[in-house]
């Protein structure tokens, strides 16, 4: 009998709070994983945007070789700067479950972001975040798999607006949401038979996003809070992950694994002041506005009036570079890539560099300091085949900073907002670098670990006799148990294959 692993993803889980917490024993289930495991921070990807980290995590590839680096592509809509949304279709690299089948490992996954539409596995899937309903087609693989689970109509794939809902009821629906995704996870395990489970719980990452005001006394957006509240919400994050915890200890029972990893995609820190990229590439005559006479405006119930969006306002004729997404992302308005590109191709390393010497420069005015950590051009980040569909540019900014794309008062200079503000709805916490990794059981021992999130498919492979492929990024963890021994698997042949095979033997030809 094959041996089974079960994989758990907290989305957004901070090493540095959970590593106190289970050296506190808040955190039972995982603390018995600990104690006799692997554990240590697990590095995110530069881009911390969960797309990205997921899908670096489950190919073991950055994202110049698997393709995806945001939560949308490169494909513009129509004549506009509006992208697509990506989907599973847009991974362009070899996925753990892909390996695992190959190898004729029976594999089941739930809710990995970027997993929709389904792919067919040797076992099941459901999609994660971005799938549009638990009744489209691709939701699931096989398509008849959730037919007779009796509380598919109250699945919450997401939390639809969160930052839209009043407190009591955003708290309300990320419980509902652990509460029904742990119980689709214990019905797949108890009714398939398989050799590795990976789910993921996303509601922590959701929670962190606008309560992490409560976590850290010196966020400016406190002044806004009772004292009631304050003290209410104080151990809000641990009674989540308390919960979490709990329900890992269920599965574990219900699932009998020989071995168990808990793994974040990223960490979680607090955001003090947003500085308003595209405003600044205004100011700096990066980027050019039309009249406001000719502006497009976008109405949307989900669209904050307090924003000013620049799509349908910039005059793409005279622009040279914009930032789109919420993590620095610069882009350049390239010519024969854009739909209205300016840039010529000869021009186009000599404005990267002056862009990231003039980005490098930004300091706050209040306290005369430089907020970017570094800027870089793609090709010093990702490698690979898809690095042409990276940012040009890629902004770190220093702690208690981040960035936004939309402007709030294009009249005024200023380019920094505390983040203090209620009408503007802005996230309280941002996504950090050091998530976590735990591995516990038969195969792995004791040890202190820093590892990258691409080790966590290479590793599993290992685990199953599976060698790691030479074109994956991650590596193999040193954190094998001085028993185990590596027993290569061959890989099972297709049908396809196996007639090919059948009708060479036929001729004579092997």
């Amino acid at each position: 009998m094959s041996k089974r692993t079960l994989v758990i993803g907290w989305d957004g889980a901070p090493y540095d709070k959970i590593s106190k917490w289970v050296q506190e024993g808040k955190l039972k289930n995982l603390g018995k994983l600990v104690d006799k495991g692997a554990f240590g921070p697990l590095e995110t990807t530069k881009l911390t945007i969960s797309s990205c980290a997921w899908t670096t995590m489950v190919t073991g590839k950055n994202a110049g070789k698997h393709g995806i680096y945001d939560f949308f592509g490169t494909k513009f809509v129509g004549n506009s700067y509006f992208r697509e949304p990506i989907n599973s279709k847009w991974r362009r690299a070899k996925a753990l479950w892909n390996y695992l089948s190959n190898y004729g490992y029976r594999v089941g996954t739930v809710n990995i972001p970027i997993t929709y539409p389904a792919e067919r596995v040797n076992g099941f899937m459901v999609g994660g975040m971005m799938s549009p309903s638990v009744d489209a087609p691709g939701f699931t693989y096989p398509a008849n798999l959730l037919k007779d689970y009796p509380k598919l109509k109250e699945y919450r794939i997401d939390i639809e607006g969160a930052k839209h809902l009043d407190r009591d009821k955003f708290i309300y629906e990320v419980n509902k949401t652990i509460e029904e995704r742990f119980d689709l996870f214990r019905y797949l395990i108890i009714k398939k038979d398989i050799d590795l489970f990976f789910g993921v719980f996303t509601s922590s990452d959701r929670f962190s996003h606008y309560m992490w005001h409560f976590f850290d006394q010196n966020h400016p957006y406190r002044k806004h809070e009772s004292e009631e509240d304050l003290k209410k919400y104080k151990n809000s994050l641990l009674e989540l992950y308390q919960k979490l915890d709990e329900y890992l200890g269920e599965l574990i029972s219900e699932f009998g694994p020989d071995n168990v990893m808990v793994v974040s995609d990223h960490g979680f820190a607090s955001i003090y002041k947003y500085f308003e990229f595209n405003k600044w590439l205004y100011l700096k005559g990066y980027l050019k506005f039309k009249p406001k006479s000719e502006w497009k405006e976008f109405k949307h119930g989900k669209l904050n009036p307090k924003r000013t969006y620049i799509y349908g306002k910039v005059d793409w004729s005279e622009t040279q570079a914009y930032m789109i997404g919420k993590r620095g992302s610069v882009y350049i308005n390239l010519e024969g890539r854009e739909p209205h590109g300016v840039v010529k191709k000869e021009e186009y390393e000599d404005l990267v560099e002056e862009l990231i010497k003039e980005i490098k420069k930004i300091k706050d005015p209040e306290t005369g300091e430089y907020i970017v950590q570094d800027a870089l051009p793609r090709d010093e980040i990702f490698s690979g085949p898809y690095l042409n569909e990276a940012p040009d540019i890629l902004t770190f900014f220093k702690d208690k900073y981040a960035s936004i794309g939309y402007i709030v008062d294009l009249n005024s200079e200023d380019l920094f907002i505390v983040n203090d503000r209620p009408d503007l709805e802005l996230e309280l916490g941002i996504e950090r670098y050091a998530g976590i990794f735990v591995a516990s059981g038969l195969d792995y021992r004791h040890t202190n670990v820093n590892a990258w999130i691409g080790d966590v498919t290479p590793t599993i492979l290992h685990t199953y006799g599976i060698p790691r492929d030479p074109d994956m990024d991650g590596k193999v963890l040193d954190i094998f148990a001085e028993d185990f021994v590596f027993k290569e698997r061959k890989a099972e042949l297709s049908k396809k294959e196996k007639s090919i095979i059948a009708k060479l033997k036929k001729l004579g030809k092997i």
